[in-house]
């Protein structure tokens, strides 16, 4: 397993890291898809290559797709819900 290539400048990483000793969910999706088997598989980065531009990903996307517990998706660009759909992650 390898550590994702966007591990460090990841928006999402830098603003939940804290929380992640409080959250065993994000801890978790942090092990399996930025650490461990579903790097491939991060929509974060799938959409990011979309667009050409990583700055269009909602900080509280977390990788899967969906929003941080306790966030919405109701501020996400029709642009990123519509790439949600197309790599067949709805959005909440």
């Amino acid at each position: 397993m390898s550590m994702c290539v966007n591990y460090d400048q990841c928006p999402f990483l830098k603003k939940y890291n804290p929380e992640f000793d409080k959250s065993v969910a994000l801890k978790k999706r942090v092990m399996i898809y930025c650490n461990g088997d579903l790097e491939d598989k991060c929509i974060r980065k799938k959409i990011s290559r979309a667009l050409g531009d990583s700055s269009y990903i909602p900080v509280n996307m977390m990788p899967e797709g969906k929003p941080v517990p306790g966030t919405r998706d109701t501020e996400w660009s029709a642009q990123v819900i519509s790439l949600l759909e197309k790599f067949s992650v709805p959005a909440n």
